[in-house]
């Protein structure tokens, strides 16, 4: 099972449904050194922030996704006013088209310096959709812990405790590479 690290980096594709420099790179590799980015909610409800953690081109390089089970997701947090968040896996096509979501998890309310596991569940990956070109994404949503209160978070980017863990196959179906000699 591949591991991936939640990156500040900006991904070179843009999940339509992030918040401004919401979409970032979730790559495989050594963890880079901590930065923190400040997540805002607007009191009211209905204002829930999205960060998508999206592969870079050429990873997963799969067109046979393994469906069902869960991913181990981790946030971390530094100081945070009230916010909760959610988390979900998602497929999309190599110009960011959202072409599958998953479930979303229960919300977790998001406590200081902490680093907050969650278990998205993958889903049963729509036939007809696989290309090798396919990008996995991970998206956190962030959210009002207390109706009509708004909220604020440091989200805690890079570092060991900022990983994803993924049920799904890389370099599989008719993606690999075969070297013939």
């Amino acid at each position: 099972m591949p591991t991936y690290v939640e990156k500040a980096d900006t991904s070179d594709i843009f999940v339509a449904d992030s918040i401004a420099n919401g979409s970032k790179l979730l790559s495989p590799g050594v963890a880079p050194s901590t930065t923190t980015i400040t997540v805002t909610v607007a009191a009211g409800g209905g204002a829930a922030q999205n960060f998508n953690f999206v592969t870079p081109q050429g990873q997963i390089n799969s067109d046979a996704w393994e469906s069902g089970g869960s991913m181990t997701v981790e946030v971390r947090t530094g100081t945070v006013n009230l916010l909760r968040a959610r988390v979900r896996v998602r497929r999309v096509n190599a110009l960011g088209t959202v072409l599958q979501n998953g479930t979303l998890t229960a919300f977790q309310l998001l406590t200081n310096n902490t680093t907050h596991t969650f278990s998205p569940t993958v889903p049963t990956w729509t036939a007809g959709q696989e290309a090798c070109g396919n990008r996995l994404v991970i998206q956190i949503q962030f959210d009002e812990a207390i109706a009509n209160n708004g909220g604020s978070c440091e989200f805690v980017i890079g570092g060991a405790n900022s990983e994803v863990v993924s049920t799904i196959t890389e370099n599989n179906g008719n993606c690999r590479i075969i070297c013939v000699m």
